[in-house]
């Protein structure tokens, strides 16, 4: 199998975090509408506890910090001056944001680390697709530097679905893992099979040409094809077929998302045909 590196993530940009944010601003907004109509601060101020802890453990301490803020001025506009324990019990409820809010940001980040530290694919046996395409960002950048060529294959088996629903997904997943195995053992030592979406695999294959990456895509189809897989009591054993599509850096794509998108589109327009330029049947 190829070389994995247990250290490489994928950056990827910040979310917006808009649905926490909607689910803070309803629940704080649901409360400003009871404290509007409170007579006393004492049954007023209380209320916002809930709204500025939860906007600590969903927004962490930014969101605990204003949402706080802005209870305070509701507070006071809707009691006038609501005393001192009003103030007091508002700025215990914006400390226990913020505490959640920094418990919210440790646990995410560690959640983080584990998941760049996982690069076998379960299911597969692979590296999952995170740490593929991390390897190809890689590669591309070497290409770059040293004015060579990548080879990225996209392997897909014919009629998953189907073989899904009649032996079930957990055979599925077994044929799955089965082809990981047998295009392991196809390409080379140096190389790097990883997932690619659901229910593909991808391969690297640095320093291959055109020709090279058509070979090779020409030995995995013999070999899915020769092979057996584990199907049911009924059907013990079940041949399957692959399609197979390649492209190749910097010679027919340009970026990393270049590769990843003709792979898709030839591995979509090679099924049902016989053979397709970067593709196979």
């Amino acid at each position: 199998m190829a070389e994995i590196v247990a250290d490489e993530v994928v950056s990827r940009p910040a979310s917006v975090r808009l649905k926490p944010t909607l689910v803070v601003t309803a629940a704080w907004g649901f409360v400003a509408i009871i404290a509007a109509f409170r007579e006393t601060s004492a049954s007023a101020w209380p209320l916002f506890c809930i709204p500025t802890v939860l906007a600590g453990l969903l927004l962490h301490v930014p969101g605990a910090l204003v949402f706080g803020a802005l209870s305070a001025v509701v507070v006071f506009l809707a009691t006038g001056d609501p005393g001192v324990t009003a103030w007091v019990g508002l700025g215990a409820a914006v400390a226990a944001g913020v505490l959640a809010g920094e418990a919210a940001q440790r646990w995410e980040a560690q959640e983080r680390r584990l998941a760049s530290a996982v690069v076998i694919d379960p299911e597969t046996g692979a590296c999952t697709h995170a740490h593929f395409e991390a390897r190809l960002r890689e590669e591309t950048r070497r290409c770059v530097r040293y004015g060579c060529t990548v080879g990225a294959l996209r392997i897909s088996i014919d009629g998953f679905a189907e073989l899904a629903q009649k032996f079930g997904a957990r055979r599925a997943d077994a044929m799955l893992h089965r082809l990981a195995e047998l295009v392991r053992a196809t390409i080379r030592e140096t190389d790097t099979i990883g997932r690619v979406g659901d229910h593909d695999l991808g391969a690297l294959l640095p320093f291959a040409s055109v020709p090279e990456c058509e070979a090779v895509s020409q030995r995995i189809r013999e070999v899915v094809e020769q092979a057996r897989f584990e199907g049911d009591s009924v059907e013990p054993t079940v041949s399957v077929r692959v399609s197979v599509s390649w492209a190749v850096f910097p010679e027919e794509a340009t970026s990393v998302e270049d590769v990843l998108d003709l792979l898709e589109q030839r591995l979509v327009g090679s099924r049902g045909t016989a053979l397709a330029p970067g593709a196979s049947r």
